[in-house]
């Protein structure tokens, strides 16, 4: 597989970037005395995120091979096509999550972007989005008491 230090060095600034507005913006969230309150998960992912895409900036600049050739902009121009597919889709999302529930709208968006981002192995793309989407309602519409949208599979199961 070609490896692209260029383009992953300019998402990685952007990811960055999201991230440390995420967490900046996460810091007002209310927080409850149990120490798990609606700004918890944000900040962790945030964290996280600002870690993992560090890591990608140094593994990028390690295998780098830079030219004067060819533009960062250019190279990361090239996957505007996904950037737009993905936006519609997260736009389809938000439209589904009243009628479907956080459960059911969210476990198709994940089963969609993996399957765009690559993923084809079934069991993966069934059981990864189900488990992320239940375990993500019940940290926060039971722990951190956040109402998220119910739909069939909230009404029934939970």
């Amino acid at each position: 597989m070609k490896q692209n230090s260029k383009a992953d060095i300019v998402a990685a600034i952007f990811l960055l970037l999201v991230s440390f507005f995420v967490f900046w913006i996460s810091r007002g969230f209310p927080s409850s005395k149990t120490g798990i309150g609606v700004s918890t998960f944000p900040k962790l992912l945030a964290g996280l995120l600002i870690i993992f895409t560090i890591i990608i900036i140094i593994q990028a600049i390690k295998n780098s091979s830079f030219s004067k050739k060819e533009p960062i902009l250019k190279e990361f121009k090239k996957g505007h096509k996904l950037i737009i597919a993905v936006i519609i889709i997260l736009i389809i999302y938000i439209q589904m999550l009243e009628a479907l529930g956080f459960i059911l709208s969210s476990f198709l968006l994940l089963i969609t972007l993996m399957f765009i981002f690559g993923e084809r192995r079934k069991i993966i793309l069934l059981v990864v989005p189900l488990l992320f989407s239940v375990v993500l309602y019940l940290v926060f519409s039971k722990m951190a008491m956040v109402f998220l949208p119910e739909g069939i599979i909230e009404n029934i199961f939970f």
